[in-house]
């Protein structure tokens, strides 16, 4: 699922959530060879490098959020193949997932002239939870972001940018919506 966030300095982090590899990561892509044949890896590396090099951008200017919101697959079965590697990354698959797409969005945004940013869990400046809440995409129910349909059982990527758009609104607290909308026959069925 997608959506639509106003953004502020409100929903920044007082101290930004930084991945500790990030920075070796850095380094090895600045100095590094591309030892792969596959088709456009060099083109994508030297667009990389072009990137390590330049100053990094604020996000002034920045209103709008795109939140992306990806729910875990099902459960493999425990006789299922595969179930053995992917028995407990569920959480792994929905967030790369979720930074895919974000990162897609990132380079669509900038292609058509506007400015953006992509956040994660291991790298963000921004709450992505509230980011959610205002999206539309959760509400907080006993301290945790839920989603009436999925629960908690999702991650989340949030794209920053100028690019204007129309807020989604949020949602009501799951106590406030009766379970035949969320849980119901209806919904069930595809109805609501």
């Amino acid at each position: 699922m997608v959506g639509i966030a106003a953004f502020d300095r409100a929903m920044q982090l007082n101290k930004p959530i930084r991945n500790p590899e990030t920075g070796r990561l850095a380094d090895k892509l600045k100095t590094g060879q591309v030892k792969s044949l596959a088709g456009g890896n060099d083109a994508l590396m030297a667009d990389l490098k072009e990137s390590m090099h330049a100053p990094p951008k604020t996000i002034d200017g920045h209103s709008y959020a795109i939140v992306v919101f990806y729910n875990y697959n099902r459960d493999p079965k425990p006789d299922e193949a595969g179930n053995f590697w992917t028995q407990d990354a569920q959480s792994q698959r929905a967030y790369a997932c979720a930074c895919e797409t974000a990162i897609i969005l990132v380079n669509y945004l900038r292609v058509l002239g506007f400015d953006a940013k992509a956040y994660s869990g291991a790298s963000t400046d921004v709450d992505l939870n509230k980011l959610a809440v205002a999206a539309g995409l959760a509400s907080v129910e006993y301290d945790t972001s839920v989603n009436p349909f999925i629960g908690d059982r999702f991650q989340l990527a949030v794209v920053t940018t100028n690019f204007e758009m129309a807020p989604d609104a949020p949602l009501a607290p799951l106590g406030d919506r009766p379970k035949s909308i969320t849980r119901g026959i209806a919904w069930s069925m595809g109805r609501t």
